[in-house]
């Protein structure tokens, strides 16, 4: 799945992620913007489709741990945004 995306862009989301601060992830190959925000304890995942005007653009939106999560498939909101934009990418 991270494989198809830029691994530059990739690295910078994770090193954002890691330094704390929110992180945004666009690969100009794919329509789709990536946003995550850290809220408190959590963190607030969204996807939004850049080819749509600014009200029209959020397609997914997710509230996720700031930790992986033994036994629950979760990696991290890093991976878990990666996941969620390549489900729009692959349709």
């Amino acid at each position: 799945m991270v494989e198809k995306f830029d691994k530059a862009l990739v690295k910078t989301l994770f090193d954002q992620l890691m330094a704390g601060e929110d992180a945004v992830f666009y690969d100009p190959a794919y329509p789709y913007r990536v946003t995550v925000k850290r809220d408190g304890e959590a963190y607030e995942i969204v996807v939004e489709d850049t080819r749509k005007k600014w009200w029209g653009r959020v397609v997914e939106k997710k509230r996720t741990t700031s930790r992986p999560v033994a036994g629950s498939g979760s990696q991290g909101p890093g991976y878990e945004a990666l996941s969620m934009l390549d489900r729009w990418v692959t349709g």
